[in-house]
């Protein structure tokens, strides 16, 4: 942790903020008793150099900062997920002819959601086996450059169908469309599947199984 990150953990924290109101107290009840601002405004610098020393080298501080940062760091990580679980959303109610495109988007829904159920509901930590960490951003980035995909060919597919429809040329023509937004969406959904790896205590079918034939 950076000493910024420390400093910026611990004024969030409940023991910063009330060694921040400490400060103030003693610099106001300075203020009352007389003495001018200059004098209050130091006796409240030293205050807080005074409380943040001593919860440092009683170790309350460094206890509260990391204990800060990783409430800041759950509560990021469960907006990540939200933001992951409405992109699926849109994603499958998104209306695709049966074809390459719609099974190949379907596959990114299915393997979408079963990453999301791997990851801590609360955005905390995880059980992987490279760390536990409570999400992957890459599995949500893939989430959103294959609803960019599916969002575009759609667009595209309409305005083919519209110049088809009043004879007019195709303004622009994709060589085998189709094909190359399914794989590109494939390669989402495999994208997807690497992550949940990282994220997930479950041990892959192909791990099982060289596990057992080690074990006979």
């Amino acid at each position: 942790m950076t000493i910024r990150n420390y400093f910026r953990f611990l004024c969030h924290s409940a023991l910063g903020l009330g060694a921040l109101f400490l400060a103030l107290t003693a610099g106001v009840l300075l203020i009352a008793g007389g003495y001018g601002p200059a004098i209050a405004a130091l006796g409240f610098a030293g205050a807080i150099i005074v409380l943040v020393a001593a919860g440092f080298v009683t170790g309350l501080g460094p206890r509260a900062a990391a204990a800060e940062g990783e409430r800041l760091a759950a509560l990021s990580a469960a907006r990540k997920l939200e933001e992951g679980r409405d992109r699926l959303l849109h994603l499958s109610a998104l209306r695709l002819a049966d074809g390459e495109v719609a099974r190949a988007r379907d596959l990114v829904v299915l393997e979408g959601r079963r990453f999301l159920e791997s990851c801590p509901a609360d955005g905390k930590g995880g059980g992987g086996r490279e760390g536990g960490p409570s999400y992957d951003p890459a599995a949500l980035a893939a989430m959103g450059d294959a609803l960019e995909l599916v969002d575009a060919w759609l667009r595209e597919s309409d305005e083919t169908a519209i110049e088809k429809r009043f004879g007019s040329k195709d303004s622009h023509p994709i060589e085998d469309g189709e094909a190359r937004v399914a794989a590109a969406l494939r390669e989402k959904a495999a994208l997807i599947v690497k992550a949940r790896d990282r994220v997930s205590s479950e041990i892959p079918g192909s791990d099982r199984i060289a596990i057992e034939e080690e074990l006979k």
